[in-house]
């Protein structure tokens, strides 16, 4: 008899788009980053958990999009590229 495995699709959707105006308009430094996240983890992301966040850049070092990839345990987020 066989045995059915269910197979999964993980999509990447819009759920919503927020003005955030930061001063710099490319990522230059790893400090506008942390501001971005700053930011980011005070309004999206209401965990006590470990968080893995995706900013998508384009060519010219501007955000054109920012997620949360994975949320771990308490003290870890196991992932693996």
């Amino acid at each position: 008899m066989a045995k059915r495995i269910s197979v999964y699709q993980v999509k990447l959707e819009k759920i919503k788009s927020y003005h955030y105006e930061y001063d710099q308009k490319t990522i230059r430094t790893p400090h506008d980053v942390a501001d971005i996240l700053r930011h980011y983890f005070e309004n999206f992301c209401s965990t006590d958990r470990e968080n893995l966040i995706a900013i998508y850049l384009n060519a010219k070092n501007r955000i054109t999009g920012i997620s949360t990839v994975h949320v771990g345990s308490l003290n870890a987020s196991i992932v693996h590229p």
